[in-house]
C-alpha cells in the first residue's frame, strides 16, 4: 500500500511543478503586459508632449508677427531714438499743420546706418508726409542726385515775361503742349510749380503765397541744391509736393499731398 502513495505522491508533485510553470508564465506574460501598456503610456504622454509643445509652438508663429523693418505706429516723441543714423544726420519734421504733434502717428519703414524712412499720418490714417535720408558714397554723388532731379523743373530766366513775387525775387513761367510751369529761386532753392494748361492754374498767386510765408520761416540749408518740386494732378485737386535737399553725402526728401503752404510748414520744421 506505500507503492501507490509513493506514486500519487510522485503524480502530485508533477503536477503541482507543471502548475507553478504555468503560474510564473502567466505572471511573466502579465508583468510584460504590463510593461509594454506602461511603456506605451509613457510613450503616449511623450507624444502628447511633444504635440503640445508643437501647438504651442504655431500658437507663438501666429500671434508674434515676422521680424520686419517696419515698426508698429507711435507718436512723434523716441522716434529720432529708434533710428540707427547717427543723430546729427537725422532731420524729421515737428509741426504739421492743424495737428497736434501728440496726435501723429509715426510708423519706420526703413531704418538703417545708410537710410531712414519715416511715414506720418493723423490719428484717423490720412497720410500727412513721408521723410527719408539716404546716405550716398561721396558729396559729389549726392550732387549728382539732386542734379538730376532738378533736370528740366527751371524754367528762364526770360528779358520779358518775369513775374514780381516780392521781396525782390523774380518768377518765370513758360507752357508747352497741355502743360504749364514756372519757377523761381531763393537762395540755393528752386521751386517749380506744374499743372495743366486746361486747369488754369494761377501759378504766380502760389508762389507768392510761398515767398510771403518763406520770408518769416527758413527751409533747411542745403549744401548746394535744394528743390521744390510741387505738381498739380490734371483735372483734380490734388497735389503732391516734393522736397529735397543736400547736405554733405546726404540726401533729405519730404514727400506730401498736403497743400503747398502747409507742405512749406512741415519743411520749415524740419531740424536734426
Amino acid at each position: 500500500m506505500k507503492k501507490p502513495k509513493i506514486i500519487l505522491s510522485f503524480v502530485g508533485l508533477v503536477l503541482s511543478t507543471g502548475l507553478i510553470g504555468c503560474s510564473d508564465g502567466e505572471s511573466s506574460s502579465e508583468s510584460a503586459g504590463t510593461q509594454e501598456a506602461s511603456m506605451n503610456s509613457d510613450s503616449q504622454e511623450e507624444d502628447n508632449v511633444d504635440n503640445s509643445a508643437d501647438h504651442e509652438g504655431e500658437t507663438k508663429s501666429q500671434d508674434e508677427p515676422e521680424s520686419s523693418e517696419t515698426s508698429s505706429e507711435q507718436s512723434p516723441e523716441g522716434v529720432r531714438q529708434e533710428l540707427v543714423m547717427e543723430e546729427d544726420q537725422i532731420f524729421l519734421p515737428s509741426s504739421f499743420p492743424g495737428q497736434a504733434i501728440e496726435n501723429v502717428l509715426v510708423s519706420v519703414a526703413s531704418n538703417n546706418d545708410q537710410t531712414y524712412s519715416v511715414q506720418y499720418q493723423t490719428s484717423e490714417g490720412e497720410a500727412l508726409a513721408h521723410v527719408t535720408g539716404s546716405r550716398f558714397a561721396s558729396k559729389q554723388e549726392a550732387v549728382a542726385e539732386l542734379e538730376s532731379f532738378q533736370n528740366g523743373k527751371k524754367v528762364g530766366p526770360f528779358e520779358q515775361g518775369g513775374e514780381d513775387l516780392g521781396y525782390g525775387i523774380t518768377g518765370y513761367g513758360e507752357g508747352a503742349t497741355g502743360s504749364q510751369y514756372f519757377s523761381w529761386e531763393e537762395g540755393n532753392w528752386l521751386l517749380s510749380l506744374s499743372s495743366a494748361t486746361e486747369d488754369e492754374i494761377d501759378h504766380p498767386a502760389v508762389a507768392r503765397e510761398i515767398v510771403e510765408y518763406l520770408e518769416s520761416h527758413t527751409l533747411p540749408a542745403p549744401g548746394e541744391l535744394g528743390v521744390v518740386d510741387i505738381h498739380y494732378e490734371r483735372g483734380s485737386e490734388e497735389v503732391n509736393v516734393d522736397i529735397r535737399w543736400q547736405d554733405g553725402s546726404m540726401v533729405y526728401e519730404l514727400r506730401t499731398g498736403r497743400d503747398p503752404l502747409e507742405a512749406m510748414q512741415m519743411a520749415t520744421s524740419m531740424e536734426e
